[in-house]
């Protein structure tokens, strides 16, 4: 065989290699910014059981109280809940009530930045969401990095 295809299969080789170290160690998987992107994704569409759900799923109060702001329905001031260890039922129970006059409705999402923290341990997203009936709503996330998975922390509604 040739020297110069056997330096051609050896660099190829090497390269192979670094390919599949990089995929291994995650180099060349999703970057933070793009899990808080699929996050910030369970927060908008069509509103139903399944979705909240799936929204619900980036909530655990056992590793980090989860703080839900949201505005008045009677034109008061809004309302803001903590909810710690043990209150899954009770923020799901609460989640329920309070969106099922939309339930069915879609969001569709209008605008969202994303700011990752320098150490891409924390990020936060707004969201600019449009309501056929409610017009636009504003949803404000703040997460932070539990391992391999993202928790939602903070979870603000405002029109």
């Amino acid at each position: 065989m040739p020297s110069n295809v056997r330096a051609g299969l050896a660099g190829a080789a090497v390269l192979l290699a670094v390919a599949v170290i990089a995929w291994a160690t995650g180099l060349l998987g999703e970057s933070a910014e793009d899990q808080v992107n699929a996050v910030a994704d369970d927060f908008h569409g069509q509103l139903s059981a399944d979705r909240l759900d799936a929204a619900m799923s980036h909530l655990d109060p056992t590793v980090a109280p989860v703080e839900v702001r949201g505005p008045s329905l009677m034109g008061g001031p809004g309302f803001t809940r903590v909810y710690g260890n043990g209150a899954l039922p009770d923020l799901r129970r609460d989640a329920m009530r309070a969106l099922a006059p939309v339930m069915g409705e879609t969001f569709t999402e209008l605008r969202r930045s994303v700011e990752m923290a320098d150490d891409d341990e924390a990020a936060s997203v707004a969201l600019e969401l449009l309501s056929t009936s409610r017009g636009t709503v504003r949803v404000e996330l703040g997460v932070v990095r539990d391992g391999e998975r993202w928790l939602v922390r903070k979870v603000a509604v405002s029109r």
